[in-house]
């Protein structure tokens, strides 16, 4: 169930209770209230607070949407400075301190990929893109296990 269709169920929900006060309470009919009782809603106005009532909620659930937008985008975020602080963790371990490269890693091993078929050595594939040795053979080796 969505929030908006939990929303119109709750609005239709208090407009069947109240509906069943007043007619209980003999406040149903239009009109003028007896001294000391509250004047009873004419249906007009209760439509009209219902058809506010589907605004707000159609705006509510709107803004959700747009936070739950924002909330996917915040969690895909942590996950690129979750991996970069594990690449750096790993980079500490190693003792090798060459930089972490600028781009998406994924692109990275593209490019790796893409040197190395242009002929570019291991040696100067790992200076260019500042990757380790053992990735940039891991990479060839995966791509030579490919294409069998």
């Amino acid at each position: 169930m969505t929030i908006v269709e939990g929303a119109a169920i709750v609005i239709l929900s208090v407009s069947i209770l109240w509906m069943l006060w007043a007619k209980r309470t003999g406040k149903w009919a239009a009109g003028e209230a007896a001294e000391g009782q509250t004047p009873a809603l004419p249906i007009e106005e209760l439509r009209q607070l219902m058809e506010e009532s589907q605004v707000i909620t159609q705006n509510l659930a709107g803004n959700l949407k747009e936070k739950k937008l924002i909330s996917q985008q915040l969690l895909e975020q942590l996950d690129e400075k979750i991996n970069k602080l594990t690449w750096l963790l790993g980079r500490a371990e190693e003792g090798s301190d060459r930089p972490r490269p600028a781009e998406n890693t994924a692109n990275v091993y593209v490019k790796a990929i893409e040197l190395a078929e242009n002929g570019l050595s291991l040696p100067e594939i790992e200076q260019q893109l500042h990757l380790a040795k053992g990735e940039v053979q891991l990479l060839l080796d995966l791509k030579a296990y490919c294409l069998k």
